[in-house]
């Protein structure tokens, strides 16, 4: 006491502002005026009443009985690595409207990530920029960059990301995101006004922002390590078992990407259009020629299956004849079986016709069954096709059928379930002067040719 310095042991935590201090070796000195010695190699837990965060070998500074600063380290490992994270400014002070006497105390910290650092935000994901921490909040919050972790894909580019999140179940929320140097990031198959042909993006800049999309995706990143994929996409469907939304798988292991939902072909045509749902899919090839755009040298097929949905505008005697012609002689010919691939029709009927509508409803849940009935009130298509394999040809800049029967689900809307030969082309040349041709031959041997 000669020196007005106070020691006390056996102190196991002091409450300052909303969290618990833990003194190293429950040691605290007061010196003269009632001003405590810093704290050194302290735990800090927070807040006191949900205690979701830890820091360790903190140096604290309490001031108050509701205000505290701090600096120290956060664990925060994820599957193969194990790191900390320094927050350098950690406070502990009143915050939000009113008197000074009323505000409530809060712990906020705050910390900054350089890209060499080498740090994870989540399983296969890394990450530069600003981390927040609010004790109430039980996650951090994430303003910066991250990138995807991978070894087979090509041009890799870290993009902005502004989000809470979970490093256990990493999910990061994405929208029209942008690298480092401002550059807009693009995801899904886009339509090149330069080279004429499809190809992949995932985060990645487009080869030109002119390029068409023939599946944009948006929506919500994740990685799956049991089936080490990148799963992309609308939330709904990446996170639960919606029907509808556009996705993009991209696999690690063999470089592999595939795309579903609502598949934009023929936008470009005039006076007719067609409304396509189902997959496609192509690898990642070759070196890269250019690391901005992240452009391959090599050329992967792209391949595509989709239930097509064609309005044409023909005569209604034309339409009453075909219809009577294709219904009138079906001996010999296949129905449609759907069966075999479920869950590729309910998306595709889910996604073109308006699954609000109980009849629709109905017609998703009876194909678990085997069987597809669409009411013709909202069937407006001249042409429905079950699933036509498509492949796309460089030289015709088309996207053309592989198979020589298709299933034709129904004509002018009156179903028909049966496989018929025919033929379909969806040519999309880099003019984008888009061109439909449909050739169909009906059980009874005439022929249909159809194009715009």
């Amino acid at each position: 006491l000669r020196s007005n310095l106070l020691k006390i042991d056996g102190v196991p935590w002091i409450v300052a502002s909303d969290a618990y201090i833990y003194p190293d070796s429950g040691k605290v000195e007061i010196q003269p005026g009632g001003k405590m010695t810093t704290l050194t190699n302290a735990r800090i837990v927070a807040d006191t009443v949900s205690k979701y965060h830890v820091i360790n070998r903190a140096e604290v500074n309490i001031l108050g009985r509701k205000e505290y600063r701090a600096k120290g380290f956060y664990e925060y490992n994820v599957p193969g690595h194990e790191q900390e994270i320094w927050f350098e400014q950690i406070v502990g002070t009143r915050v939000g409207p009113g008197r000074m006497s009323e505000k409530a105390s809060v712990t906020r910290a705050s910390a900054e990530i350089k890209p060499e650092d080498g740090f994870f935000m989540g399983d296969h994901f890394e990450y530069f920029g600003t981390i927040e921490l609010s004790a109430e909040k039980p996650l951090l919050k994430f303003k910066g960059f991250a990138r995807m972790q991978s070894e087979t894909l090509p041009g890799r580019h870290w993009f902005s990301i502004d989000c809470e999140a979970d490093r256990n179940n990493l999910v990061l929320p994405f929208d029209t995101p942008k690298n480092y140097e401002g550059q807009p990031l693009a995801t899904g198959f886009y339509l090149s006004k330069e080279t004429g042909n499809p190809y992949p993006r995932i985060m990645m800049p487009l080869y030109f922002r002119r390029d068409r999309p023939l599946l944009p995706v948006t929506g919500v990143i994740r990685y799956e390590p049991s089936l080490r994929r990148f799963v992309m996409g609308d939330s709904a469907r990446v996170l639960g078992n919606a029907l509808t939304g556009n996705m993009l798988v991209y696999y690690d292991r063999n470089r592999k990407v595939e795309g579903s939902g609502k598949i934009g072909l023929g936008s470009g045509l005039q006076f007719v259009s067609v409304d396509a749902a189902g997959t496609i899919e192509t690898e990642f090839s070759g070196e890269i020629v250019d690391s901005t755009l992240g452009i391959t040298t090599g050329r992967k097929e792209i391949r595509a299956e989709v239930m097509a949905g064609i309005r044409l505008h023909l005569p209604d005697n034309l339409l009453r004849l075909m219809l009577l012609d294709f219904q009138s002689e079906t001996f010999g010919t296949d129905y449609i079986v759907y069966a075999t691939d479920i869950a590729f029709y309910q998306r595709a009927v889910a996604t073109l016709f308006p699954m609000e509508d109980k009849n629709i409803q109905n017609a998703v849940s009876n194909l678990a069954g085997g069987t597809l009935q669409l009411p013709g009130k909202l069937n407006k298509y001249t042409l429905l096709f079950s699933k036509i394999p498509l492949r796309w040809d460089p030289d015709y800049q088309s996207f053309i059928s592989t198979e020589d029967k298709l299933g034709l689900v129904s004509i002018a809307g009156e179903m028909f379930n049966r496989q018929v030969k025919a033929y379909v082309e969806f040519k999309m040349p880099s003019n984008g002067q888009d061109r439909l041709y449909v050739y169909l031959e009906s059980p009874a041997g005439y022929y249909y040719f159809f194009g715009f």
